[in-house]
């Protein structure tokens, strides 16, 4: 993953990283997999598993335009 994001958003990664003394790698991973649980948890089984493969396909799209 690389990106650009904007210098507000940057700063405020970089503050919470050094306020839990961890990398800014791990903020936006905890981040991410703490959203993850939030939006699945009260999915059906069919709504998890679009949901699961809606990202498989995606991500194999965008391998492909590169």
């Amino acid at each position: 993953l690389n990106l650009w994001i904007p210098t507000g958003a940057a700063i405020t990664l970089q503050r919470l990283a050094t306020f839990h003394g961890v990398t800014k790698r791990q903020i936006l991973e905890d981040l991410l997999l703490k959203e993850d649980t939030l939006v699945t948890k009260n999915m059906t089984q069919e709504q998890f598993d679009a949901y699961v493969f809606s990202g498989i396909r995606k991500s194999k799209q965008d391998s492909s335009e590169i």
